[in-house]
C-alpha cells in the first residue's frame, strides 16, 4: 500500500510540477541525497519550485543569518490541482517528520510566489481552537472547505475583499477594499501568525507573476505598547479583531 501511495504521490507532483521538478521535490520532501543534479542544475530546479510556489526563499531570522535560503513549501500546493485528500496526508504527514521543525517556535521571513495555499496546511495540522484568515477574494473557501474536517472548517473565520467576490456561498466575511488591499493573513489559535503583501503583477507583462512578501512567526515576541509589553502575536490579533468585529 505505501509504495502504491509512493508512486501516486509522485506522480502526482510530477504532473503539476513537472518531472524533473517533481521528483526534486520529492527528493527534498524525504531529505534524500542525490549526487545527480549539479549545482547549476539544483539552482534551475529551486528556481522553477519557487515560481510553481512549492519553495519559498527564506531568512531564519533566529539564526542570524543575512541570506535567503530555498525552503520547500507544505505540499498544500497541489490543492489548486484537486490532489486526493489521502495523497495530500500522505505527503503532509512526510513533511511534517522533515520539516515540521521549521516551523515550531520560529521566525521566519519569507517571499514566495501563489502561496495562500499554505495558509491550508497551518490550519490543517497546526489550529485546534480557531483560525482568522485573510484572503483577496473567496478562491481558496472551496478548498478550505473540501481540505479541513468539518469540525475544523466551522473553527475558521474566512474574510476577504468585496470586490473580489465570485459568489461562492458560505461564511464568509467581505469588507470593503481598503480594510484588506494588498494584505493577506493568518491568525491561528493566538500562537501562530502570518502576513503577507502582495506585490501585484507588472502591467503589460508577461514575466512578472504577483509575488508575496512577508512573515511567519510562532514564537513568543514581546513588544513595547503604551508603556508595558505584549506579545507581538497577541497585539496583531487584537489589531483584526477590532478591524473587522471579531468576537
Amino acid at each position: 500500500m505505501n509504495s502504491i501511495m509512493k508512486s501516486a504521490a509522485l506522480q502526482k507532483l510530477c504532473d503539476f510540477l513537472g518531472y524533473d521538478e517533481g521528483k526534486f521535490y520529492f527528493n527534498l520532501l524525504n531529505k534524500k541525497k542525490f549526487g545527480e543534479y549539479s549545482h547549476s542544475k539544483s539552482y534551475r530546479l529551486f528556481k522553477s519550485l519557487y515560481n510553481s510556489g512549492a519553495s519559498a526563499k527564506v531568512r531564519d531570522v533566529k539564526k542570524e543569518k543575512d541570506f535567503l535560503n530555498y525552503l520547500i513549501m507544505p505540499p498544500t500546493f497541489l490543492c489548486s490541482a484537486d490532489i486526493e485528500k489521502e495523497i495530500l496526508n500522505y505527503l503532509e504527514e512526510i513533511y511534517l517528520k522533515n520539516y515540521g521543525e521549521s516551523f515550531d517556535t520560529a521566525y521566519l521571513e519569507m517571499s514566495i510566489e501563489q502561496g495562500n495555499q499554505n495558509f491550508l496546511f497551518f490550519l490543517r495540522n497546526y489550529m485546534k481552537d480557531y483560525g482568522i484568515v485573510i484572503h483577496g477574494g473567496d478562491k481558496y473557501y472551496p478548498i478550505y472547505k473540501k481540505y479541513l474536517s468539518s469540525e475544523s472548517f466551522e473553527k475558521v473565520f474566512y474574510i476577504c475583499r468585496k470586490d473580489q467576490i465570485s459568489g461562492v456561498k458560505g461564511k464568509i466575511t467581505s469588507v470593503e477594499p481598503h480594510f484588506i488591499a494588498n494584505k493577506r493573513a493568518i491568525i491561528i489559535d493566538g500562537k501562530i501568525v502570518s502576513e503577507f503583501f502582495r506585490f501585484p503583477k507588472e502591467a503589460n507583462s508577461e514575466m512578472i507573476k504577483p509575488r508575496y512578501f512577508g512573515y511567519y512567526l510562532s514564537k513568543n515576541i514581546l513588544v513595547d505598547s503604551d508603556k508595558v509589553q505584549i506579545s507581538y502575536i497577541k497585539q496583531v490579533e487584537e489589531e483584526l479583531k477590532k478591524l473587522f468585529n471579531l468576537s
